[in-house]
């Protein structure tokens, strides 16, 4: 199961603007991927913001994998049946530019507008976020799974001005990502030490079988009770005659 949802494009002066035109209009509330429990200024990122805030909110967001894991169970000669394995992780994608606003994406990316800096920490960390759209944001945490990008576009000085980011953001369960962080614990072997000694002299052997008795209500089995059974038939057979 996938969706695609398709916001609003923006306007001036009534004409819409066109898909491939950077203006320096965005939309109303732009759209934040902000890292979970950080905030204000990253010390190990030059000093950037945590949250990276689009300049230009993406268009399109598609979402994907919905559905759950079902497999088929096969039959003889009947159609297989479906079983509900288990739910997948959910993915949104999306297309955005990283640009500045103010220039429309002519200015070189300076400061906190190093939004390629910060979106690459939060992808080569694999952090947990929360991603919102204005007054939206997705009822659970997401990573960046897939990031590709592509300089758009350059100021005299050969500096990137412009990106141009196709995002995948794949749903981060929080309640069982500690599992992965469990320690191997080694398991001894256990030992015995009280072994007891061999014998200096080798047991007895056990003791023959009493000779079992032979009557007419005997059941003979094997070469010796056939012989013996033989036997007992020739005796009767002796005294009838």
């Amino acid at each position: 199961m996938s969706a695609t949802t398709k916001f609003s494009r923006q306007t001036v002066s009534g004409a819409l603007i066109g898909a491939n035109t950077i203006a320096t209009a965005s939309a109303p509330l732009p759209a934040v991927l902000s890292p979970v429990n950080f905030s204000g200024a990253n010390p190990d990122n030059d000093n950037l913001p945590y949250a990276l805030t689009f300049p230009f909110g993406p268009i399109n967001i598609k979402y994907d994998q919905y559905s759950p894991q079902i497999v088929q169970i096969a039959r003889p000669q009947r159609k297989p049946l479906l079983f509900n394995e288990n739910p997948r992780l959910r993915t949104v994608s999306f297309n955005a530019v990283l640009a500045d606003k103010n220039t429309g994406g002519m200015a070189e990316l300076e400061n906190e507008k190093r939004y390629m800096d910060i979106l690459k920490y939060i992808t080569e960390n694999a952090l947990p976020c929360r991603f919102s759209y204005g007054t939206y944001s997705l009822d659970f945490f997401v990573a960046v799974t897939q990031l590709n990008f592509t300089e758009s576009y350059r100021n005299e000085a050969g500096v990137p001005t412009r990106y141009a980011v196709t995002l995948q953001l794949t749903e981060h369960p929080m309640d069982v990502q500690d599992l992965n962080e469990l320690q191997a614990v080694a398991v001894e072997p256990e030992t015995f030490t009280n072994i007891p000694p061999v014998p200096a002299t080798p047991p007895e052997p056990d003791p023959e079988p009493d000779e079992p008795e032979f009557g007419a209500d005997t059941y003979f089995t094997g070469e010796a009770g056939i012989a013996r059974a033989q036997v007992f038939v020739d005796w009767v057979g002796a005294l009838a005659n």
